[in-house]
């Protein structure tokens, strides 16, 4: 917490003129009174206060205790702190499972609190006394409507002009859809089309998008940050948060990705079957791996690039569930996808389909590693690797970065009971093509790769066909609650 600020030292008043001598009978009847009121002060303070009768703005304050004489040499406070979220005090990094303890709500408890003011800084000895409090925390001179009169009034959720605003504190939130992409221009078309949003901080997710946005139909959007270990952690940070309940929620991973020609175009949005990881291969720089291997790459603890490697981490190949697969795959087959001048201009220097013809929804596999690679090479080592990790039974199609890490947080909620795996759907689009059409060189695909024109209907087309899915389910939701409908 931060140190309260210091009392001025200069007197604020000029000096008041003397007072007149008070009469005697006047000293003598306030100092009976002072008598008569002393054993009903000690025994009102011998009585523990029902947390009912205590201000809100005691609420998640360590027991304290606060005598008079401590209270003349607590400074003024600020009069809360401005900006912060409404939901931001209620989770203040505590980690699900600590020792520490609450006491159930009453309904009357579980209204409306005011902003905690966790400027106040005490000893964790000290107690205050619901009045002396009321003192402390205010400053010098506060009239009613007044910042520092008003901390502790409580305060309403506050909104913004496009009608966004902050999540309810203490409400719990069970959402029907959780979009997850991996950074802002991803998540920019859902927050922009499906508004208004109540934004809630969740503790643990990325410094660059701290916030879940849930609309009125339940459905969420979360940004975790790229990469694998952005994804893992934001994921888990999710999974574990107390503000959230995702037992029956459907989680959609939505985002861009390389697009193999042999299998997509520019702007092609894919349902993944299979996950795998890219980065759990052993390599060689190619120049010094055996002259009839076809790369330097093969599987941990093989001995040739055609083997299947033991699947000793575990997280190697994951597989989406069929049903909702399927389901996924019919409520989208037939959206309209966005396409552009330069997208088609690009495509056309490929001799051959899908790579030169317009994007379609497709239904194949996503390949996830750190690395980003480029060159027919590369891209054929991707399939190989697919082929071996699902037994022939996988067609890899696009690449990213983060899906099984973000599918293994997801499986280990599971274990947990707090999610469903059988609701997990990967959706990637292509924005760009893992390797260059003839006549270019791989080094040029990757430096680069904006100028395939892909990236805005690439994101555009990951919205078009997820849309229905996520309206079937929202809108539709006593049919999916319990489970993707079978008819």
């Amino acid at each position: 917490m931060p140190r309260l600020p210091s009392r001025p030292n200069t007197p604020s008043h000029p000096a008041a003129a003397p007072c007149a001598p008070w009469p005697s009978a006047l000293i003598g009847a306030i100092l009976t009174l002072g008598a008569l009121a002393a054993p009903l002060t000690l025994a009102h303070a011998a009585q523990p206060v029902a947390d009912s009768a205590k201000p809100s703005v005691l609420q998640g304050l360590p027991s304290m205790s606060l005598t008079p004489a401590t209270l003349d040499h607590l400074p003024p406070t600020a009069a809360g702190r401005q900006g912060s979220s409404a939901t931001d005090a209620g989770d203040p990094g505590q980690v699900p499972g600590a020792t520490k303890k609450k006491k159930k709500k009453t309904k009357a408890e579980g209204a409306a609190q005011p902003a905690l003011d966790t400027s106040l800084s005490l000893p964790a000895s000290t107690a205050i006394h619901p009045a002396a409090l009321a003192t402390a925390t205010a400053e010098p001179g506060a009239a009613s409507g007044s910042p520092a009169a008003d901390a502790t009034k409580p305060r309403r959720a506050r909104t913004r002009s496009d009608g966004d605003g902050e999540a309810p504190r203490g409400k719990r939130i069970a959402p029907r859809v959780l979009i997850v992409t991996m950074f802002e221009p991803e998540a920019r078309l859902w927050l922009e089309r499906l508004g208004p949003w109540q934004r809630t901080r969740i503790t643990g997710l990325a410094d660059d998008y701290p916030y879940l946005h849930c609309n009125r139909q339940q459905v969420c959007v979360v940004t975790t940050g790229m990469g694998h270990t952005n994804a893992a952690a934001s994921a888990m940070s999710l999974v574990l948060s107390s503000k959230l309940d995702l037992r029956r929620s459907y989680v959609m991973v939505a985002g861009i990705a390389g697009i193999n020609p042999e299998h997509g175009t520019l702007g092609t949005p894919a349902w993944a079957r299979f996950l795998i990881d890219w980065g759990l291969q052993w390599e060689l720089d190619a120049r010094e791996a055996p002259a009839d291997w076809p790369s330097g790459y093969l599987g941990i603890n093989t001995r040739s690039p055609q083997d299947k490697p033991p699947l000793d981490y575990r997280t190697e190949v994951f597989q989406i569930d069929g049903n909702l697969l399927r389901r996924a795959v019919a409520l989208s087959k037939d959206v309209t996808l966005a396409d552009s001048d330069a997208a088609q201009a690009y495509r056309a220097r490929y001799p051959q389909a899908p790579a030169n013809q317009p994007p379609r929804v497709a239904q194949c596999d996503t390949l996830a590693g750190d690395t980003w690679f480029s060159g027919q090479k590369l891209g054929e080592r991707a399939a190989a690797w697919t082929r071996i990790l699902t037994n022939g039974a996988g067609t890899y199609c696009t690449t990213q970065q983060e899906d099984n890490a973000t599918y293994e947080a997801m499986q280990r909620g599971a274990k947990m009971g707090r999610v469903d795996l059988s609701r997990v759907l990967v959706l990637r689009a292509g924005s760009d093509f893992d390797r260059p059409p003839p006549g270019t060189t791989a080094v040029h695909n990757l430096l680069n790769y904006t100028e395939q024109g892909g990236f805005d209907i690439a994101v555009e087309n990951l919205y078009r066909t997820g849309l229905p899915v996520v309206k079937a389910i929202s809108g539709q939701w006593k049919r999916w609650q319990r489970g993707v409908p079978q008819d």
